[in-house]
């Protein structure tokens, strides 16, 4: 194998892993840029990569069914080109532009990529409102810089990639608490005092100290994925309506929104789950389920797939289309209704990405899910394809 081959390949292997992304990112552009032959061969292995990976996922689904749906609709396809773009560490690690569907011309062996026209173009961004203890409420969305607490105590900063950072300070008795809200259509990090960081997801709002003493509480409604600071001698829980989570430091998702299922993955470290009928314990890669009884139940898991929208795409393997609606619904601030109720138990497994419009999730899952959407007025209808 030659020798770029075998950098690239270590590079690639490595672009979902959150451990020494920035270090391994400089390595790599040190050793593309020694010379203008690595970085056309870089160029090629790329688009050799993103391809294989979209076959990949292609292979889990009915590929069959899916080509034979694409060849009958292929006169209102339009064919583009693919615009490659890699513009931070993100999008080079996640090679942003999405999963394409390709068809294998025998008779010249060429690669056709097609797409859709765009039917809905809404986009999901960085923003939130921000509660201070006084009731002031800041809209994260144009304000940056430092934030003051009314007090000419300055202690919040609101950086430039829209990511919200306290600053500790010496505790004066009184807790204090703020509350960061995130609408549908947003996401937002934010950096607590002890170090934790937060990332909330769409439809989300968390309450939590400006200042630690003690136990280091926040409340939850809706998702966020926790990475915990340690510190043996303060436990970290997060209490939501469903039920709550304690931990010393660790990394965990946490789903509590109040029309949904209540679950929490772990994907390293040990945390307590508890309500008031019972308590578990949590091993990485296991995910706790509460039933309508309000009993909680573990289940094995591979943690990634309900972490991933905190790096940009949503990766789902044999995921009910009403979980995926569910999810694409809050990002994208958009309603779904289904047609038939059947079709919320259609399964689907591949990748979207977050910072792609609507049309982009849209047109894979009618591709591979065998559903058309169609926009009526301000909601969008799911119902079963038409041959």
């Amino acid at each position: 194998m030659p020798l770029y081959v075998t950098h690239l390949s270590i590079f690639l292997s490595h672009y979902n892993k959150k451990a020494d992304m920035e270090k391994l990112k400089n390595e790599f552009d040190l050793w593309r840029s020694q010379s203008e032959s690595r970085q056309k061969v870089t160029k090629t292995y790329f688009h050799y990569y993103r391809t294989k990976r979209s076959l990949e996922f292609l292979k889990q689904c009915n590929l069959h069914e899916a080509w034979n749906k694409l060849q009958k609709r292929k006169e209102r396809i339009q064919t583009r080109r693919v615009i490659y773009r890699i513009t931070s560490v993100a999008a080079s690690l996640l090679l942003i532009g999405g999963l394409f569907f390709f068809e294998q011309n025998i008779s010249n062996s060429n690669l056709l990529a097609l797409t859709t026209q765009k039917k809905f173009n809404e986009m999901g961004s960085r923003k939130a409102t921000l509660t201070l203890s006084n009731g002031k409420i800041v809209d994260l969305s144009v304000c940056q810089g430092e934030i003051s607490d009314g007090k000419g105590i300055t202690f919040i900063h609101n950086d430039a990639k829209k990511q919200l950072i306290y600053v500790r300070k010496a505790f004066k008795g009184i807790i204090q608490y703020n509350t960061l809200s995130v609408p549908r259509g947003g996401e937002y990090t934010l950096t607590l005092a002890d170090g934790t960081s937060i990332w909330i997801n769409a439809d989300s709002q968390l309450r939590f100290p400006e200042n630690f003493s003690g136990k280091r509480e926040v409340e939850l409604i809706g998702e966020a994925y926790f990475e915990v600071a340690k510190d043996a001698a303060h436990p970290f829980i997060v209490h939501t309506n469903k039920g709550s989570i304690e931990v010393l430091g660790t990394h965990f998702n946490v789903s509590a929104y109040m029309n949904d299922k209540f679950h929490v993955t772990l994907a390293e470290g040990k945390v307590r789950v508890y309500n008031e009928k019972e308590e578990v314990f949590l091993s990485p890669n296991q995910q706790v389920i509460m039933n309508s009884e309000e009993n909680l139940k573990i289940k094995d898991v591979e943690a990634k797939f309900y972490t991933s929208w905190t790096t940009g795409i949503y990766e789902f393997r044999n995921t009910e289309l009403s979980s995926i609606i569910n999810q694409l619904s809050r990002w994208y601030n958009v309603d779904f209704s289904f047609e038939q109720e059947y079709l919320k138990q259609k399964s689907f497994t591949g990748v979207i990405f977050r910072n792609e419009p609507l049309s982009f999730a849209t047109d894979i899952l009618e591709k591979v899910s065998n559903v058309r959407f169609i926009r009526d007025r301000q909601q969008i209808r799911i119902e079963n394809m038409k041959e």
